[in-house]
């Protein structure tokens, strides 16, 4: 289960810390991966200090308010908590690889959770490896590439730059569990074919996600010289 769990999170990490011309020291990596545990633990305290289980039943509320709005806006602040000051965030791109991290870190004890849980974990593992993992570390690209902006723009734009560090991740994470949540909800209503419909949907906002997250790292690459 902890192999399950763990190779699609090393694989892409290693795939964004390969991709950084001047790379970070792999300690404040490994800080960054550790920091998105701790994401799990203040998303479990929002959870419980707020009745965000009223939202359950709807799926737009769920997708976007429980879920997407909780998840994105702890990581973000772990990530500006370990990261903003630090002196090795020198270059936009690092904002990328931290901000990738972080994600990684939450994907992992997230993707262990549900695998533990479940009746079949090698199939949960499997599923998880190519969606609900990939997904939050393209969510923790896009946060990422408006952070590492925030960090090197002039202070009249470092407001704009870091609300779209939350407020893209939010939407695209929201869009990406409704499409579940919503074929969830209609299979148990019995309308399995419309259900369909969202999966399909699923699928090629994945690839859509996928596709805007390799833009954002080719468009951060340039913005970042070598020494």
């Amino acid at each position: 289960m902890l192999y399950l769990a763990l190779i699609p999170v090393f694989i892409l990490g290693l795939y964004i810390y390969l991709r950084d011309s001047n790379r970070e020291p792999l300690f404040s990596v490994i800080k960054a991966f550790f920091g998105g545990w701790l994401v799990v633990v203040l998303v479990s305290i929002v959870h419980y200090v707020f009745p965000t289980y009223v939202f359950d039943s709807v799926p737009l509320l769920r997708a976007f308010v429980s879920a997407a709005l909780v998840e994105e806006l702890c990581k973000f602040i772990v990530l500006y908590w370990i990261v903003w000051k630090s002196q090795d965030f020198d270059e936009p791109f690092d904002g990328i690889v931290y901000a990738a991290f972080v994600s990684l870190g939450f994907a992992f004890v997230e993707d262990l959770m549900y695998i533990m849980e479940s009746s079949d974990p090698f199939g949960t593992g499997l599923a998880r490896a190519f969606t609900a993992v990939p997904a939050h570390f393209f969510f923790g690209v896009i946060m990422g590439f408006h952070f590492g902006l925030a960090r090197f723009v002039p202070l009249a734009y470092r407001v704009m730059r870091l609300s779209l560090a939350v407020i893209l991740p939010v939407l695209f994470h929201g869009l990406y569990d409704f499409m579940l949540m919503q074929a969830e909800w209609l299979n148990q209503n019995g309308a399995g074919q419309v259900a369909a419909l969202f999966i399909v949907g699923f699928y090629i906002f994945d690839f859509i996600l996928w596709r805007v997250a390799v833009k954002r790292i080719k468009k951060m690459k340039n913005l970042s010289i070598p020494e």
